[in-house]
């Protein structure tokens, strides 16, 4: 890289000398040492999916791509930005994230693809909640764990209720509590440092109504 002046003389038969010069500019590219990195895509207030990328020396513009199940890779925002609030979305469904940045000569890096977590749940009548999510794909060391909360919907404030790799899981403790619905979210974790992570829709399912009929009955009722 650096700036180059190419100079030109021409020598006529009549003694006569012209000089002509160039200036050249030389850019340095990406090189091996470049890498394009997703760090996450999560779910924000179940109505906007943040995506969060790392910043590369010598990039001039990032490109967002997204695509849904069956879909094409859509370019939804270029610029130089690390980070994109991708909204409206449907916070019940999957998409699939991919950063391409570019340096000043075209050439062109391209990330890992990212995803957001759908949780989703079933109340089997009452005895326990049973719930499954998609995984978090291609962080680059793999995911860490997945940590399943309960949620109170007004405060937000999250009780731990187990963290593993498994894809599903059974709340034994769902009819114990005391309301009358129970929320959920998933966190996913990813792993080595730094740590990332992405987080889920949050789901409430609804206890069943019960109906207590007496086994005994007194003259008077």
């Amino acid at each position: 890289p650096g700036t180059y002046t190419v100079t030109q003389k021409l020598f006529g038969s009549t003694g006569c000398v012209s000089v002509d010069s160039l200036l050249i500019r030389v850019y340095k590219g990406f090189d091996s040492t470049h890498q394009s990195e997703l760090y996450y895509a999560s779910l924000n207030d179940e109505k906007e999916i943040e995506i969060k990328w790392k910043n590369i020396d010598l990039a001039v513009q990032y490109s967002v791509f997204k695509k849904s199940n069956n879909t094409n890779w859509n370019r939804i925002f270029s610029g130089l930005d690390t980070s994109f609030i991708d909204k409206p979305i449907n916070a019940n469904s999957i998409y699939h994230y991919k950063i391409i940045a570019f340096d000043i000569c075209d050439n062109t890096l391209t990330s890992n693809s990212g995803n957001n977590i759908v949780l989703r749940g079933i109340n089997q009548n009452n005895d326990y909640a049973e719930l499954s999510w998609n995984p978090y794909e291609n962080w680059k060391n793999g995911v860490l764990n997945y940590q399943l909360f309960k949620v109170d919907p007004i405060s937000l404030n999250k009780q731990l209720i187990s963290t593993s790799l498994n894809l599903k899981q059974q709340d034994q403790g769902f009819f114990e509590n005391s309301k009358d619905s129970v929320c959920y979210q998933i966190v996913a974790e990813s792993n080595g440092t730094p740590t990332w992570i992405s987080q889920s829709n949050l789901i409430c399912l609804k206890k069943l109504p019960i109906v207590w009929i007496p086994n005994s009955f007194t003259p008077d009722n």
